[in-house]
């Protein structure tokens, strides 16, 4: 429990006044008026007496009742605990940070990351409040603490990766400035992401206010996350008045064990060649595609893996 307004509690001090006063007063004696005092013989006579407290019980329900009313002025609140939780949590503030950054592309990372942000606006109750956060370098505020959860769900559906990679210190400085915007004391921040490593970099501001509730959801793409194309080469002849081009991408594997993926050819968005790789762990491979004829001036070509994408146009 807390008070809004403690200096109001100085004021139970005064509830020692009426006691003092009550074993301190003394009564005083009614005089009595003579015509003479010549017949009166003078007695010496000395008398000590003490005051008791002889009904407690209304003492003490008087002192009670000042010491309510004192307590009411300085504002009384619970901040939680067993009271609380004698009619339920109270309201929640939720913020959803959404990793769209390009590794989410990778397999179905993306699909499975919004599954998982409507799960969790699923999981809220009619009083509390959500906030989505889309981030990749750049964070981005979508809807700022709203009860109205489909409106959340409708956006979702609207959302989509870009090209850029992941940072976290600004996404994690967005959601605490979301937060200190709240008056709900129950706060929580739900991170989905496939945590790229290189993604967090020290940052002595991006940090959560006491009480906030972090939940992290990883978006795990399996072993197709540690490979990667890192170079694409194009050879291009001239035969018989006609142009002919080869593919050479290179495949990197970080991971600690051998992996292999599909690598597609892709021009003028059709897929022309599709090359099983294996690369051993640590190492790299050449990827190399059959030539094939250009047959415009301007022509896009695409070579893709798994669900990331690698590009070229030529």
């Amino acid at each position: 429990m807390g008070f809004l307004t403690p200096l109001f509690l100085i004021g139970l001090a005064g509830l020692a006044v009426p006691v003092l006063i009550h074993l301190t007063r003394r009564e005083r004696g009614k005089p009595i008026r003579f015509p003479s005092l010549m017949f009166l013989e003078k007695i010496p006579f000395q008398e000590t007496s003490r005051r008791r407290i002889r009904h407690w019980l209304l003492l003490l329900m008087r002192l009670a009742a000042l010491g309510l009313l004192v307590a009411a002025f300085a504002r009384p609140f619970v901040r939680g605990g067993r009271l609380a939780a004698v009619g339920g949590p109270g309201p929640e503030e939720v913020v959803i940070l959404l990793d769209n950054s390009w590794s989410m592309e990778m397999g179905d990372n993306w699909e499975r990351a919004v599954a998982e942000a409507r799960s969790v606006i699923g999981s809220l109750r009619p009083r509390d409040r959500a906030s989505l956060i889309v981030f990749a370098e750049t964070p981005r505020l979508v809807h700022r603490s709203i009860p109205e959860m489909p409106r959340i769900l409708a956006t979702l559906d609207t959302l989509a990766t870009t090209s850029l990679a992941t940072r976290f210190a600004p996404a994690v400085k967005l959601a605490a400035s979301t937060l200190s915007a709240s008056t709900l004391a129950r706060q929580r921040v739900v991170v989905i992401s496939d945590f790229q490593r290189p993604a967090w970099s020290p940052d002595p501001d991006a940090k959560l206010a006491e009480g906030v509730v972090v939940e992290t959801v990883v978006i795990d793409a399996g072993e197709i996350e540690n490979l990667a194309l890192t170079d694409l080469e194009l050879r291009r002849q001239s035969a018989g008045g006609r142009d002919r081009v080869t593919v050479e991408a290179r495949l990197v594997n970080t991971g600690e064990a051998a992996a292999s993926a599909e690598v597609t050819l892709a021009v003028d968005e059709t897929d022309l060649e599709t090359v099983t790789a294996t690369v051993a762990a640590g190492g790299a491979a050449p990827v190399a595609f059959a030539p094939f004829t250009l047959t415009a001036a301007f022509t896009r070509g695409e070579v893709r893996l798994g669900g990331s994408r690698f590009c070229q146009t030529g």
